[in-house]
């Protein structure tokens, strides 16, 4: 080595672990995306309230051949809860999944030639489905949240 000069051997054992942490992280991320699971069904639970989808929009009214069809003290099928109560976001360790409460709420979210839509769980973004800005960006907090965590050796 020339005169004046020092060798310098980083200990990167810390970084290492830090490392390894992160990757255990993203191979389970089921406590964020549980989080998050609970507070985007707990949204659709405000969207059936607030009869809004996930942008903000007004769902569009009743028609009235369906007003007019319902037999007194009948519910319409959106206001019997079932839909609602029973819709939510699951967590794997890699994902969320969408339950619908009953068979007919695929026909509420998507639309179709008679119904329109009344979306209460994705947005839509160039023609296909997604979760709304505000949803997702609760979503990746969360994921951001957990690393974070994870990095400083946090429990």
């Amino acid at each position: 080595m020339p005169a004046g000069m020092l060798k310098l051997k980083p200990d990167t054992r810390a970084t290492v672990r830090a490392i390894d942490r992160l990757r255990a992280q993203f191979d389970d991320l089921s406590e964020p995306l549980d989080n998050a699971a609970h507070e985007l069904t707990r949204r659709i639970w405000y969207r059936f309230a607030f009869k809004r989808d996930p942008d903000g929009q007004r769902w569009k009214p009743w028609a009235r051949s369906t007003r007019l069809a319902a037999k007194p003290g009948q519910k319409l099928m959106l206001s019997t809860r079932a839909l609602r109560d029973g819709t939510q976001f699951r967590a794997t360790k890699k994902g969320l999944w969408l339950k619908f409460g009953a068979a007919y709420g695929i026909h509420h979210e998507l639309g179709g030639r008679k119904t329109p839509r009344r979306s209460f769980a994705f947005s839509t973004r160039n023609n296909h489905r997604a979760l709304a800005p505000a949803d997702e960006q609760y979503l990746l907090n969360a994921v951001r949240y957990q690393l974070r965590k994870a990095a400083l050796n946090r429990k």
